[in-house]
């Protein structure tokens, strides 16, 4: 196997699956966070890190990868899959290459979505929402920081109602506490920082969401192993950009996290017990919060408003102070960044349709998702 440098790509063979494993291997090298998880030819990724192609060389091996792909006799939604995520890789490389698009066709290249700023009247009723269930105080903005303060511990601290509600919500995996900054994902286990910060009255929803990827990872792994895959990596924009906001947890579960699992959460860390709708209201009024992000990043990209502007926009939405304002507009300067951001509000009724249709597992779902984006779900090879 010839090193892939200059403009020498690998020439594309007729396992067009194994070409993709190596154009995605050689892209992350120039782009470290997008590589989740590898299984599979430790030679492959040894030659590619010893000799990183250059992004002239992935450029034209992703060309010949696409080419190869059309002209196949693939099954057409693998082939279509593959199409995908070629384009999408080779924009990538576009953009390393310095190249300018425009920030909605970025996110059609990734995502297949066409971005749409979100009218502040969703915030404003989100506000009034908090106003109306949050204890009386000051600014709202206030307090909503204090109430999140209250509800939020560490995972050492929380460790026991961690594995209880693992065990409620039958989740196959283990948490494993880390002195790690970032949570990783491997079969079967969530490693995560001791000092990880964890809202209990979202604790429900978080297992659900570490569930389900752990269970996806697993398959990918098991299926590996087993021989019936030659390769198998998983990219790093991964299942929970959807899952964060996007699920109906209650009804994957099949368990009422608001009248059942959450108070009795809240019961042992000694915290106040919140009637269930008061509950689901905050968490409604907070998800409508969180697309404050995905808005402020078409403002950015697509109608260049001024940073002072939009500063003011996110404190006076998002209700966050001006710390958190800035590090939100320096994360959303990448543009890839931001585009990820538009996974969650196309996640509910996307996923909601699909259930309506089929009757599968989520690992299932996640694996063959209705999301028709390029970067949220595992690869597969040998289907």
């Amino acid at each position: 196997m010839s090193a892939l440098n200059g403009r020498s790509p690998i020439a594309v063979t007729t396992d067009i699956g194994a070409d993709f494993v190596r154009l995605a291997l050689g892209v992350a090298q120039h782009m470290p966070d997008l590589l989740h998880a590898y299984w599979g030819q430790p030679e492959w990724l040894e030659v590619i890190m010893a000799a990183p192609p250059s992004l002239e060389s992935l450029h034209d091996q992703a060309v010949a990868v696409a080419t190869a792909v059309q002209k196949s006799n693939l099954p057409k939604n693998r082939q279509e899959r593959l199409l995908r995520q070629t384009r999408a890789l080779l924009w990538l490389i576009r953009a390393q290459l310095g190249e300018q698009i425009m920030f909605s066709e970025q996110v059609r290249l990734l995502l297949d979505v066409q971005p749409e700023s979100v009218d502040s009247s969703v915030f404003a009723a989100a506000q009034e929402g908090l106003t109306a269930v949050l204890p009386d105080g000051d600014s709202l903005s206030q307090r909503w920081a204090d109430w999140q303060a209250t509800y939020t511990s560490t995972a050492q601290a929380i460790l026991p109602q961690l594995q209880q509600a693992l065990h409620a919500l039958d989740q196959p995996c283990e948490i494993i506490l880390t002195q790690a900054e970032v949570i990783a994902y491997r079969p079967g286990k969530v490693y995560l920082p001791t000092d990880w910060p964890i809202r209990v009255d979202r604790l429900g929803h978080l297992v659900v969401q570490w569930g389900v990827i752990c269970g996806v990872v697993t398959a990918v792994y098991q299926r590996y192993q087993a021989g019936e895959t030659e390769c198998a990596l998983w990219l790093n924009y991964s299942p929970q950009q959807v899952l964060a906001q996007g699920l109906p947890f209650a009804i994957l579960s099949g368990s009422n996290l608001y009248d059942e699992l959450i108070p009795t959460l809240l019961q042992e860390v000694n915290l106040r017990v919140i009637p269930a709708e008061q509950l689901q209201a905050i968490h409604m009024a907070e998800d409508a919060l969180h697309w404050v992000d995905a808005s402020v990043a078409v403002l950015l990209h697509g109608e260049g408003l001024r940073p002072r502007a939009l500063r003011r926009y996110v404190m006076a939405n998002k209700l966050v102070d001006g710390e958190t304002a800035e590090t939100l507009l320096a994360q959303l300067a990448n543009p890839i960044y931001a585009a990820h951001l538009f996974a969650p509000l196309i996640g509910s009724p996307l996923i909601k349709a699909w259930l309506a249709q089929c009757q599968q597992s989520i690992a299932n779902l996640l694996a063959d998702p209705p999301v028709p984006s390029t970067m949220l779900f595992a690869v597969r090879f040998g289907d």
